[in-house]
């Protein structure tokens, strides 16, 4: 009898977190539709340059598909065998892509697949993890990790940082892909120029008579920041802004990796995913402290 209990336990909490799991990709779907349907528009770092991977080695290539639908965009090296990058990048695909370890596109010295079971998102901000089963290969040179901002960190309005991708460099054409990985460095804007705050900071615009931004088919990849003595390190996360043909015309919306919640659900412990030190989703907080007072209960049972 204890265990048939045992059965009928597990499979409830296993059922009620799948049907809160599926409610909210269905939330996130006006977002991944949005996401695919800007890239057949064109999608590209708007007036960047050439980059080398050994400028960037934490960048990382992702390409998403849903029956014939596939679209594509940025990640970045922050652990063994994780991927940082934006939710609605992960939101409704059916199998993934991604390259590393090179600069040029479609060219890449390592790959790897992942599914949506690989993913981890954010509850609220557009932040998310893929974590793979095996370890990526870092080297130091062309493919490693990149330290994250510290927790409490913002960029000021004014400051300089690096955005790269490998979105389309023209906008309106579908056959105008990079040859390679490009890069932008841009000001930070005050918060009003793009409904900043609460976990985002605004970026780019016009410079001079230039629009310069990352646009839609970078979403997710990283931004960087120059410490003080010099280092690099993760500072944001590129999440929405004008679609084409209009990118660059006015501040783009990144995430901000030293925002409280975004950095303890980034922040790592030896390379590996632990939920309790990354914030981990409400559907996952939901199972474990469900399986731990079910086990309670059924090793009290047991006792008797």
């Amino acid at each position: 009898m204890v265990a048939c209990l045992f059965i009928v336990l597990v499979i409830s909490v296993i059922s009620d977190c799948r049907a809160k799991s599926s409610a909210g990709n269905l939330n996130a779907e006006n977002l991944a539709k949005r996401n695919a349907s800007s890239i057949k528009a064109g999608d590209r770092i708007i007036n960047g340059r050439d980059a080398s991977i050994e400028s960037h080695p934490w960048a990382v290539f992702l390409m998403m598909s849903s029956g014939i639908n596939k679209f594509r965009c940025g990640g970045t090296i922050v652990g063994s065998n994780l991927i940082a990058t934006a939710r609605h990048c992960i939101d409704n695909f059916e199998q993934g892509l991604g390259g590393y370890g090179s600069a040029a596109y479609k060219d890449f010295k390592q790959e790897f697949e992942f599914s949506p079971e690989n993913c981890i998102k954010h509850d609220a901000l557009d932040v998310g993890l893929i974590q793979l089963g095996e370890n990526l290969e870092l080297n130091g040179g062309k493919a490693r990790e990149i330290k994250i901002a510290g927790n409490g960190y913002n960029p000021k309005p004014g400051q300089k940082v690096m955005i790269y991708g490998w979105g389309k460099v023209a906008s309106n054409n579908q056959q105008d892909d990079p040859s390679t990985l490009q890069e932008i460095q841009v000001p930070v804007k005050a918060d009003n120029e793009c409904g900043g705050g609460n976990g985002y900071f605004c970026a780019g615009g016009p410079q001079g008579n230039k629009p310069m931004d990352s646009c839609t088919g970078d979403s997710g990849s990283g931004v960087e920041c120059t410490g003080q003595k010099g280092g690099t390190f993760l500072c944001g996360i590129v999440s929405s802004g004008p679609a084409p043909p209009n990118c660059g015309v006015q501040a783009g919306k990144y995430v901000s990796v030293g925002y409280g919640t975004v950095n303890s659900f980034l922040n790592m412990k030896n390379g590996r995913y632990t939920p309790m030190e990354r914030g981990e989703s409400s559907v996952v907080a939901e199972f474990r402290d469900k399986s731990s007072y079910f086990f309670s209960v059924i090793f009290l049972l047991l006792l008797k």
